[in-house]
């Protein structure tokens, strides 16, 4: 998942979306049990909240398989090699220049 993080949002928005991701999965953790608990205490069994546990992973599941990569207009705009056009009358290949990106 943090491969995928970073791929997705680039690596200056990493910390944030691990940050957020990270109080998601921190709330299930501690809501797992109780609903388990809870339910276990009012059907006798466990077999319930341990299926509907399951049943919201699953759905976790479905949307973390379709998440698909945000656009990144920043990126884009902003390309790693700029060309240049040659000065000759005859066709060329553009000259390409390193652009290295900038820090903020």
């Amino acid at each position: 998942m943090s491969a995928i993080r970073a791929d997705y949002f680039g690596s200056r928005a990493f910390g944030t979306i691990t940050g957020l991701s990270s109080m998601v999965v921190m709330f299930g953790m501690m809501g797992g049990p109780l609903i388990a608990g809870v339910l276990a205490d009012r059907t006798g069994s466990y077999e319930v909240g341990f299926r509907l546990l399951a049943a919201l992973a699953a759905v976790g599941s479905i949307f973390f398989a379709l998440a698909r990569k945000p656009r990144n207009t920043r990126r884009e705009a902003s390309p790693t090699f700029r060309t240049f056009p040659q000065e000759s009358s005859a066709p060329a290949q553009p000259a390409l220049e390193r652009v290295t990106p900038k820090r903020m």
